[in-house]
């Protein structure tokens, strides 16, 4: 959540200030958070794992650490978001 609501200020202080990343790398870091994608995979995670009874911190601290295949997913998202939006 906290992640979530860094990406929303940098992305508020980009657009109060007009300012428009200079690289792809620098709009994805903030974009690939900002979008939610993330924060909907840990909650989908939990919903998940509850109905087996077995939820523990390992779970969530797999999630958080953002292994390659919840980053990559969420960058597909993240891009169709882009161009649909466009």
């Amino acid at each position: 959540m906290k992640k979530l609501m860094r990406a929303y200020m940098e992305g508020a202080k980009w657009c109060y200030s007009k300012y428009m990343p200079s690289t792809m790398e620098e709009y994805m870091k903030v974009a690939i958070v900002g979008a939610g994608y993330m924060m909907a995979t840990t909650s989908t995670l939990s919903l998940v794992v509850m109905e087996e009874n077995i939820v523990t911190n390992e779970h969530f601290d797999w999630i958080t650490s953002e292994p390659l295949i919840v980053r990559a997913s969420c960058t597909v998202a993240r891009l169709m978001d882009d161009i649909v939006g466009y």
